[in-house]
């Protein structure tokens, strides 16, 4: 729980990530520092500020995923 979370959605691939994003239209993305190499990400065309986050810790989406499925 976090007061600060409006909504959540999910997707289950990179191409519904994009049209959420251009449906939903953000204005901030927070994306892990393990991303921010220079290379092109989805929705990285779209007009939005992105911040990366520092990942000092063990906490993931994949990992957490993983974690789930293995039960």
């Amino acid at each position: 729980a976090c007061r600060y979370v409006d909504k959540v959605e999910s997707y289950t691939d990179e191409k519904d990530l994009y049209l959420l994003l251009k449906e939903i239209k953000p204005n901030i993305r927070f994306r892990g520092d393990d991303h921010n190499d220079g290379k092109p990400f989805t929705g990285d065309d779209l007009s939005m500020k992105i911040i990366y986050l520092k990942r000092d810790h063990d906490y993931s989406s994949t990992n957490l995923i993983k974690r789930i499925k293995n039960g």
